[in-house]
């Protein structure tokens, strides 16, 4: 199957993951190079065609994919810290078996409410993609461990790791993410990194 699969990937002019483990999985597993850029959606600094205008509200927004029978009271640890209300954007319970997107907001709404909030907290890479786009404050927690190479190597990548905790446990003893983050200091991070990405379109797809 690899040697399969490794034939296919040749096929392509050029190939673009988005974390360093996804290109170290390409040369050491199939034999291809690949590029490491930006999630598509951070290429973009502004979804007001989307959202619409903005208006900042008082709450926490809390977006979460995996079942953690502590996240609820998380929320309640954070908001009541902070004097926030609670907007949950996530379905309470998940239906197995049914493809179907009952319960769940539209997009449109989804990013609005991380954009008109005032602290994200999520397990979500693409939530807290949002909230940085949105330059917000925010703690994201592990869905599946085994897979956050994307989300530690873009808060690497912007200087973010203070605002990723393993566990609940972790989290409950530090203060970290009450700190201020250095949104100017971020935003020269990112700018140079959508710049890479770019031009890596622009040099491997022709118009």
């Amino acid at each position: 199957m690899r040697y399969v699969i490794e034939q296919y990937l040749k096929k392509f002019d050029a190939i673009s993951v988005r974390e360093f483990s996804g290109k170290k999985i390409c040369n050491s597993s199939f034999n291809v190079s690949a590029e490491v850029v930006l999630d598509p959606t951070l290429l973009l600094d502004s979804y007001e065609s989307l959202t619409g205008n903005i208006t900042l509200k008082n709450m926490l927004v809390s977006f979460k994919l995996a079942d953690k029978k502590e996240w609820e009271s998380l929320e309640y640890l954070i908001a009541n810290d902070l004097n926030l209300n609670i907007k949950r954007i996530y379905r309470k319970k998940a239906i197995r078996y049914l493809p179907s997107f009952r319960g769940y907001i539209s997009v449109p709404a989804w990013v609005k409410s991380i954009a008109e909030s005032a602290f994200v907290l999520t397990d979500s890479y693409h939530a807290m993609i949002f909230a940085i786009i949105y330059r917000k404050p925010f703690a994201v927690f592990p869905s599946v461990k085994q897979r956050m190479g994307r989300v530690l190597y873009l808060l690497e990548k912007l200087g973010l790791t203070d605002r990723y905790y393993e566990s609940i446990e972790d989290f409950r003893p530090t203060n970290k993410w009450k700190n201020e983050i250095d949104y100017k200091s971020v935003e020269i991070k990112l700018n140079d990194l959508r710049k890479k990405s770019v031009q890596f379109l622009a040099n491997n797809i022709p118009l």
